[in-house]
């Protein structure tokens, strides 16, 4: 007994059931789900297995917290089951959520299956041999998560002599056309030979950050044979 008098059979076994439930857990935290899509950067993979694991947090549950009553995710059936048991229905702000999850899921992967292609077309690109100007975009030869294969495009052929190409990178969006300056990253501006089969491999790159590159020719006493070329597609 306390100030409040004898409790009930009932207080007493509302108690019991509260402290055996536990603490009100959320199901998700929109501050980690918002810095994990934040890390994800420009990487379209790993934002859609982010997005379909977040719908996975959406899924109906029972007040157990247990999913299994689901049958095979047909929430519409798992719907009809939580009225004839008695159990708390999903809400339905939760499941068009999930829908919207996924859907933006699919719409990372056809965008990254797009890249992809893209990436595969520049890599096997065929242009007209130009005779002067500036070299064209490098051609695209591999990537990692922190760098990325280049090499020269053959077919240029400068109006003065190149003793060496050099590669330069910038994140896109910052600024606009590559320039000389951009040296920040590992391999750029350092001499390449001319020869077609010298890749450049840029490198200590931050991950899922979108880079374009570009190449200069540069004559043997070090002035350019020409102007920085143009930027290649963003990688």
């Amino acid at each position: 007994q306390n100030i409040y008098g004898q409790k009930t059979s009932k207080e007493k076994r509302d108690e019991e059931e509260l402290r055996a439930r536990g603490p009100e857990v959320p199901l998700f935290s929109p501050v980690a789900e918002k810095r994990l899509t934040q890390m994800c950067g420009s990487n379209m993979y790993e934002r859609a297995l982010l997005l379909m694991q977040m719908a996975t947090f959406r899924i109906p549950r029972t007040q157990e917290g247990d999913m299994t009553d689901m049958p095979n995710g047909d929430t519409a059936s798992y719907a009809s089951s939580t009225q004839r048991t008695g159990r708390s229905q999903p809400s339905r702000n939760m499941k068009q959520e999930m829908v919207r999850l996924l859907t933006e899921a699919q719409g990372c992967l056809d965008a990254a299956e797009q890249e992809e292609e893209a990436l595969k077309q520049a890599a096997t690109r065929q242009t007209d041999a130009p005779t002067s100007g500036v070299p064209p975009s490098p051609l695209f030869v591999s990537r990692t998560h922190t760098s990325v294969t280049l090499r020269p495009d053959p077919v240029y052929h400068a109006s003065a002599p190149v003793h060496h190409y050099c590669p330069f990178a910038k994140p896109l969006g910052n600024g606009t056309a590559v320039s000389a300056s951009n040296t920040e990253y590992e391999g750029t501006g350092v001499p390449v030979s001319p020869t077609a089969s010298s890749p450049f491999v840029i490198s200590a790159m931050e991950s899922n950050r979108q880079l374009i590159f570009a190449v200069g020719a540069f004559g043997p006493h070090g002035p350019p044979a020409s102007s920085i070329g143009p930027a290649s597609r963003p990688t």
